[in-house]
């Protein structure tokens, strides 16, 4: 009898850590009408195609999640360089769920590696009261602004994120929310 009730708290115990382990992988997929004409329309209309043709893959757990391009082969390998600078999957981005909340990715310059913390991502966002359906999850609207130094324009990201997965994550290095991104 008693070897029964130790199974069954082993058992329940087991199960338990699994329920709040919240181990995932999330596959997110491209899909963009508009990019940046260049002076060649028949460049533009290749990068919008690599663009739309790329996937990307977000690892996580409790602690951390680690976002990178899945690969594939570009039917034009010249204009998916400029594709995945234009979606920013050209750096793998890996995101912490600490205190301070922090996003960074790696980078060379000069033949050497760096570490760049843009945590700007993973915060200053503005909640709104609208909600969306993705997948079968409930998901709520929630806006960024950040400035961008190069141009002195402001980029708008606004991300759909469902607190039934509540993890900070999502795509290229975005989160600080109170649920996984499912939709930026």
């Amino acid at each position: 009898m008693k070897l029964k009730n130790i199974f069954f708290a082993l058992f329940f115990l087991t199960n338990l850590i699994a329920l709040y382990s919240q181990n995932g992988i999330i596959t997110y997929k491209t899909k963009r009408t508009k990019i940046r004409k260049t002076s060649n329309p028949e460049m533009t209309r290749k990068i919008t195609e690599e663009v739309n043709r790329s996937s990307y893959v977000l690892y996580f757990n409790k602690e951390k999640s680690f976002f990178k391009k899945e690969k594939n082969i570009p039917l034009y390998p010249f204009e998916s360089k400029f594709a995945d600078i234009s979606t920013g999957a050209n750096k793998n981005w890996y995101q912490f769920n600490g205190i301070n909340k922090d996003a960074m990715y790696n980078t060379e310059i000069l033949s050497k590696q760096y570490i760049v913390n843009d945590s700007s991502r993973m915060k200053e966002w503005e909640f709104f009261n609208e909600i969306k359906i993705i997948d079968g999850y409930t998901c709520y609207k929630a806006v960024n602004k950040k400035l961008n130094t190069r141009s002195g324009n402001y980029i708008t990201n606004t991300a759909w994120y469902t607190t039934d997965i509540p993890l900070p994550y999502g795509p290229i290095g975005n989160g600080g929310l109170p649920g996984l991104i499912l939709k930026l």
